[in-house]
């Protein structure tokens, strides 16, 4: 719980940065199968349903994540970190963590779909 409550205060803080302070955020969806810890190379996150699967990561650095839009609509991801083009159904986007840190991250069209990479 702690954890979400921290990823929408980043958001919010987000939000309000980036001019869209009227917007309003929602509760990111967080499903029981959303936390992987892995010391992949490349760790592949699948946008479904409204959700990023899984939405909470953890990583070595170095590592490149890799969102993949297998949903039926537009999404775009967005992070004070880094940021996606629109991604129409089947298109990707890849982002590489060399810093460790946390870095949370949102649906720009659909603001109650967040996530988190943590890179240690």
């Amino acid at each position: 719980m702690n954890k979400i409550i921290g990823l929408l205060s980043i958001l919010t803080v987000t939000l309000i940065i980036s001019g869209c302070g009227t917007a309003k955020i929602a509760q990111p969806v967080v499903s029981s199968n959303s936390v992987s810890t892995t010391t992949a190379d490349i760790v592949n996150v699948d946008i479904r349903d409204f959700t990023f699967i899984p939405d909470f990561i953890t990583v070595k650095r170095g590592t490149t994540i890799v969102w993949t839009n297998n949903d039926t609509t537009l999404h775009r991801i967005k992070s004070p970190t880094f940021n996606s083009e629109k991604l129409s159904p089947g298109q990707s986007f890849s982002f590489t963590f060399n810093d460790p840190g946390i870095f949370p991250y949102f649906c720009f069209y659909n603001t109650f779909m967040g996530g988190q990479i943590i890179v240690q």
